[in-house]
């Protein structure tokens, strides 16, 4: 798949749903509109020469909707809405046949880890470098647990890691306003090395949509003239273990 693809298929697909369908308003009663059970995920590398992770969403074993034709999707969603306590919203959403955003995965994120084929400084192959690795992301957790309250400026607070991923924002700007308020205004920023965050960090983990995060390094490798193999993993609430590899190199890269 040539470079960027991944990044904008999303905003594609949803531009095509959109202008097909009829959008319907109607009073919610959860802040999320669906779950998807993805059973796989992509990497790609940006601009600025950081990983994105994204959910596939060609890989999807089973799903969770508000509207849903089956019983057994909106028990789901339901059981769901009911873990996260989301279930107070009660303002208008538009959705169209199928929910185009605020849709997160059913398994939390227990893990994410990075691994290299290369020795990476004092790290050998093989050897986790969950404390070189930073992840950025976002998440509507403390937006929905303050009862929809506790929104979140990013034009003024967001934190300085952030800047290393220019991107990031672009992720929201899609969605624009929603209830009166920027879409991007109800994501908390989630943002540590990957050997800091826990699985209470990563719930409802990424931007609404297929989105899971960005992968940023804190450090350049001493022979930067060498291409990484770099396998990430992310485990699952579940006891899945999902596991994708990207090549990188470090050549063009600036001193974070």
């Amino acid at each position: 798949m040539k470079k960027h693809q991944i990044f904008h298929i999303t905003f594609l697909f949803l531009a095509f749903i959109i202008s097909c369908n009829k959008v319907t308003e109607e009073k919610g009663r959860s802040y999320i509109m669906a779950f998807y059970d993805y059973n796989d995920f992509l990497l790609e590398l940006t601009p600025a020469g950081n990983i994105v992770l994204l959910w596939n969403p060609s890989n999807i074993i089973r799903s969770a909707m508000f509207k849903s034709n089956t019983r057994e999707s909106v028990a789901l969603y339901d059981l769901l809405c009911q873990k996260y306590n989301d279930m107070n919203y009660n303002k208008k959403i538009r959705y169209i046949k199928y929910p185009t955003f605020r849709y997160y995965h059913t398994n939390e994120i227990v893990a994410i880890d990075v691994v290299s084929d290369n020795d990476f400084n004092e790290y050998s192959a093989g050897a986790s470098l969950s404390n070189v690795v930073h992840l950025l992301s976002a998440s509507p957790k403390q937006f929905i647990q303050s009862n929809y309250q506790n929104i979140f400026d990013w034009n003024i607070n967001q934190p300085q890691k952030f800047t290393k991923e220019p991107l990031f924002r672009s992720y929201f700007s899609f969605y624009g306003f929603q209830d009166g308020r920027r879409v991007d205004s109800q994501h908390h920023p989630v943002a540590g090395f990957l050997s800091e965050l826990e699985q209470s960090d990563l719930q409802l983990l990424g931007l609404g949509n297929e989105s899971i995060g960005f992968l940023v390094f804190d450090k350049l490798p001493e022979r930067m003239h060498e291409i990484h193999k770099f396998t990430v993993t992310i485990h699952l609430e579940d006891g899945r273990v999902l596991s994708q590899t990207i090549a990188k190199s470090f050549f063009d890269s600036v001193v974070p």
